[in-house]
């Protein structure tokens, strides 16, 4: 904090004026700083609207630079987006929810005291006997304005922190509808796939839970059954007229249904011969489906495709490589959400959704994303 009369650091430093740690001071004294959120920083400020590893100062002789490593939410210095930039004294520095200020070896601090009263209307106050009076009274109201703005704060964090858990409970419920609806249609990997997704946002949902574990036995004994349902591709059904073999009956008669269905039958077909190549054709109509949905709105599909085309073929570069090039595009729509979320929080918290419903619920992105919605929310119902 900024206090009256002068100061004159021994070191560079770091004042925090805002944010989670506000009042701290950093002194800046190795030749490379790091700061950011995780432990190994040697400034470590615990937000997570900053990233892992957000920027460096850098001592170079006298002089002191920063340098942005690339971070989530970027780095502003007096109100501009900085990728590097030579610190001056009084720097306002911007990164996430908090503010610091950066002063120099040396430098003076000072801000200006109100003028006082002459000599003679001192005399006069000091013979008035009300004036002890009017100073307890003073020191009461700073005192209830603080607890005030205390409890305020607390109640904040505790409607944003609620915001932010009925938020991924929707997200997770809607994963959930999706995955029980693909499981029906006989899409196996893609509904549990989405039901894993719904997991990993709320576990502790027993709704979920249960569906999750049906969807993993149900598959369990598609797979186990599949040999004895599923028709081989060369397999035609029998001249009419003729008489099936006894060990050939159950084959003869598989429905009209299976066979205009391949690849129902090549997804449960899981222990016959030719296993790989049954699952490297699934992924292939993955990436294929993938492929058709271009637009930003289709993102989340076309992402669950893809995880559905790894998870049959660990080894599909396609998938792997659609999967980066889905997660570089909701970086961006992050982004893009972020600069404009005061401006416009409709339009920032549906692009911030539509990044959590992409990418994994353990993302640094994704969570960014889901912090920004409960707090425009909570925001918005104040």
């Amino acid at each position: 904090m900024l206090s009256c009369g002068e100061q004159k650091p021994a070191t560079a430093c770091l004042l925090v004026t805002a944010g989670p740690h506000k009042g701290a001071e950093f002194r800046i004294v190795d030749p490379l700083t790091t700061l950011g959120r995780a432990p190994r920083n040697a400034i470590v400020i615990p937000d997570i609207s900053i990233s892992r590893e957000h920027l460096t100062v850098e001592k170079k002789g006298d002089a002191f630079v920063l340098v942005d490593r690339e971070s989530g939410n970027g780095t502003r210095v007096n109100g501009r987006w900085r990728r590097r930039r030579r610190l001056r004294h009084g720097d306002e520095i911007e990164i996430g929810d908090t503010t610091l200020y950066f002063l120099e070896p040396g430098g003076v601090i000072a801000c200006a005291l109100s003028p006082g009263p002459s000599a003679e209307a001192a005399t006069l106050l000091d013979r008035r006997p009300r004036a002890s009076v009017l100073a307890a009274l003073a020191l009461a109201m700073v005192l209830v304005v603080a607890a005030a703005f205390v409890r305020r704060q607390r109640l904040t964090g505790q409607i944003e922190g609620q915001a932010r858990r009925e938020a991924t409970h929707a997200v997770a419920l809607k994963k959930l509808h999706e995955g029980i609806a693909l499981l029906k249609q006989g899409r196996y990997a893609d509904g549990l796939g989405r039901l894993t997704v719904a997991a990993e946002l709320d576990g502790a949902d027993a709704e979920i839970a249960r569906a999750l574990q049906a969807a993993e036995a149900e598959q369990e004994r598609a797979a186990a059954t599949g040999p004895q349902v599923a028709p081989s591709l060369e397999a035609a059904a029998p001249p009419e007229g003729a008489h099936a073999p006894p060990d050939a009956h159950t084959i003869w008669r598989t429905s009209s249904r299976r066979r205009r269905a391949p690849e129902e039958n090549l997804a449960r077909a899981g222990t016959v011969p030719g296993e790989r190549e049954r699952r490297r054709a699934l992924a292939a109509r993955h990436v294929l489906a993938a492929g058709e949905l271009g637009a930003d709105e289709d993102l989340p599909r076309a992402a669950a495709h893809l995880r559905a085309a790894a998870e049959s073929d660990p080894e599909s570069g396609e998938a792997r490589t659609g999967l980066e090039r889905i997660a570089r595009r909701a970086k961006e729509i992050y982004l893009q959400a972020y600069m404009i979320k005061y401006d416009d929080p409709g339009a920032a918290c549906s692009s911030f959704r539509l990044v959590v419903e992409t990418l994994p619920a353990s993302d640094e992105t994704a969570m960014k994303a889901m912090h920004w919605i409960g707090k425009l929310d909570a925001k918005g119902a104040d």
